[in-house]
């Protein structure tokens, strides 16, 4: 192998492993973007119907009945809702809650509201679980489906783009 087709390797893969990286940290930086509004909604929500410490700052906390259980202006309007009782039993409630069964939670559930992705039934979810009176636990939840469309395009378009840099680094090489 010639020292010039050594040099276009040697190139050409530091362009690829950068293009990688770069790609990579992209998505995760977008695919963060894309959740932070949901996740905060999620939380809300959970606030509203059970204290939250360090979200008590919300005016509806603890007010039972206040559009909870429809989705408001923007909001989303898919919902699942699930109490899960001290004794383990389960029981759904709301508008779609009883198309979606979803996961008990899996030991103790900490002051902390905990946010998940998961898949239930061939369908993406984001979940906040939190900690209910007398040792029971809510659990809200939410189809991914228009984040997956956005993160599906913009997969795409990065890989297409990372190939035509390597593509133009190899080219280049070769000149």
């Amino acid at each position: 192998m010639t020292i010039r087709r050594r040099i276009t390797v040697a190139a050409t893969s530091a362009v690829a492993i950068t293009l990688l990286l770069v790609i990579m940290a992209s998505f995760v930086v977008v695919r963060q973007q894309l959740l932070r509004p949901i996740d905060e909604s999620l939380v809300t929500r959970a606030a509203l119907l059970v204290r939250i410490p360090g979200v008590d700052d919300n005016p509806f906390a603890n007010r039972p009945g206040s559009g909870l259980l429809r989705p408001g202006q923007g909001d989303f309007d898919s919902t699942y809702y699930q109490i899960v009782l001290a004794d383990g039993s389960a029981f759904a409630f709301g508008l779609n809650s009883s198309d979606v069964t979803l996961p008990l939670p899996e030991g103790d559930v900490g002051n902390q509201p905990e946010l998940t992705s998961l898949w239930v039934d061939d369908l993406h979810l984001r979940m906040v679980t939190v900690a209910g009176p007398q040792n029971s636990v809510l659990q809200i939840a939410r189809p991914l489906t228009e984040v997956d469309a956005a993160l599906g395009s913009i997969a795409l378009r990065l890989v297409v783009l990372g190939l035509l840099g390597i593509a133009g680094a190899a080219g280049l090489g070769l000149l």
